[in-house]
């Protein structure tokens, strides 16, 4: 859920309420009991339309950061033979999750009043315990209030 107001003919706000919900999707990892990961965050954003915002088709830059909880359920270690798990450490991990994220978006208005939007957005931000990056890609479908 999102709301995203504009500032300025270049600038605008996004803040949301992110709830997300996994399990594996390797063949592999499926073999391994309780392999799940449950979040919720809260994210904000300052947007920046090189090319303005009151055209049809918007293009933003975003950065800004996020912080929420999590619960992960994975594994210390895994071993297998032949695509079969042989030997494996279960592990849970959860706590506070905090950082930066930084996006590219476009978005297209529908209709002669553009009311409703379409859109694609790409997303970078830190892993759990800063280990990694993840780049996340969602489909939007908004209305303007």
């Amino acid at each position: 859920m999102e709301y995203a107001p504009l500032l300025s003919r270049r600038l605008g706000l996004a803040g949301r309420l992110v709830g997300v919900i996994g399990k594996p999707t390797s063949d592999f990892e499926k073999q391994l009991p309780q392999q799940n990961y449950k979040a919720a965050y809260v994210e904000q954003e300052v947007l920046f339309y090189p090319f303005g915002s009151e055209k049809r088709v918007r293009f933003a830059l975003g950065a800004g950061g996020f912080a929420g909880y999590y619960k992960r359920n994975s594994f210390d270690y895994v071993s297998g033979v032949s695509g079969q798990v042989t030997d494996y450490k279960l592990a849970s991990q959860d706590g506070v999750h905090a950082g930066y994220l930084g996006s590219l978006s476009v978005e297209a208005g529908l209709g002669s009043q553009q009311r409703w939007q379409v859109g694609v957005k790409s997303t970078i931000q830190n892993g759990i315990e800063g280990v990694s990056t993840l780049r996340t890609h969602s489909l939007t479908l908004a209305r303007r209030l």
